[in-house]
C-alpha cells in the first residue's frame, strides 16, 4: 500500500466522478461528433479507466490488511474522507482522534 496513493484516495474518487460528468456533458453538447471531440472523449474514458484501476488497487490493499481496526480506520479516513474526530466517533468505544491517528501511523510505519 503506497502512502502517496492513499493520501490521494478521496481526490481520485472525486476526479473519477468529475470525469464521468464531463463525459456525459460532452456527449449531450455535441450533436455532431467531430474527430477531435471523439478523441477527447476517448482520452477522458481512458483517464477514468486508469483511476478505476488505481482505486481498485487501493481497495484490494485495504482489504488485505489483517487488522480489522486498521481496515476500518483506513476506510473512514481515506475512503469516506472523515476527519480524525469523525473517524474516532465511527470507531466508537474509547477511541480518540489521536489514538486512531497514531494506530494508523504506527501501522504505516511498520509496513514501510
Amino acid at each position: 500500500m503506497e502512502k502517496g496513493l492513499l493520501g490521494q484516495y478521496i481526490d481520485m474518487q472525486e476526479e473519477r466522478r468529475d470525469l464521468e460528468r464531463r463525459i456525459r456533458r460532452m456527449g449531450a453538447k455535441l450533436a455532431v461528433h467531430t474527430e477531435a471531440a471523439a478523441q477527447a472523449e476517448k482520452e477522458m474514458e481512458e483517464a477514468k479507466e486508469r483511476l478505476d484501476s488505481l482505486l481498485l488497487e487501493l481497495e484490494r490493499d485495504i482489504q488485505k490488511v489483517e487488522n480489522s481496526r486498521i481496515r476500518r480506520i483506513l476506510r473512514y479516513r481515506f475512503g469516506d474522507g472523515l476527519s480524525w474526530m469523525e473517524v474516532a466517533a465511527c470507531m466508537g468505544g474509547r477511541n480518540t482522534a489521536d489514538s486512531c491517528r497514531m494506530a494508523l501511523k504506527n501501522y504505516l510505519d511498520k509496513i514501510g
